[in-house]
């Protein structure tokens, strides 16, 4: 399992998701999402600027009953928390270039580390951001 931080690989992005929690009045996730891992084996990250940003946390239960989505709005794009049992689940974003961008360079630097430090090592100078 690639797992990073989110605070790690898109830090504006965590201080603008705070922000909007705050706003909804839900200071018990905005307090998770500085040190909310992102399981990159997990993300789902689609051609059409949307991502799924998975924290890598299975409900016990399935979705069920303690399934929330909070409903973010921000000033460009949506995005959606998806929430069980009081932690954050998941992240969706939709249109939002700027994150979509940096996962897709995320994953790919995840899936050459996991293909072995040879891999890693042979470039890509130009996807570190």
């Amino acid at each position: 399992m690639q797992k990073i931080y989110l605070k790690d690989c898109l830090p504006d992005f965590v201080g603008e998701l705070e922000r909007l929690l705050l706003a909804e009045d839900r200071p018990e996730f905005a307090c998770q999402v500085k040190n909310m891992p992102v399981d990159m084996d997990r993300c789902v990250i689609s051609e059409e600027f949307c991502a799924m940003l998975c924290t890598g946390l299975q409900p016990s239960r399935g979705w069920g009953a303690g399934q929330t989505t909070i409903v973010l709005a921000p000033k460009q794009g949506n995005i959606l928390v998806d929430v069980v049992d009081g932690e954050i689940i998941a992240v969706e974003v939709f249109c939002r270039k700027d994150v979509h961008e940096k996962l897709l360079q995320m994953q790919y630097m995840a899936a050459r580390a996991a293909d072995g430090p040879e891999s890693a090592s042979r470039g890509d100078a130009s996807l570190a951001g």
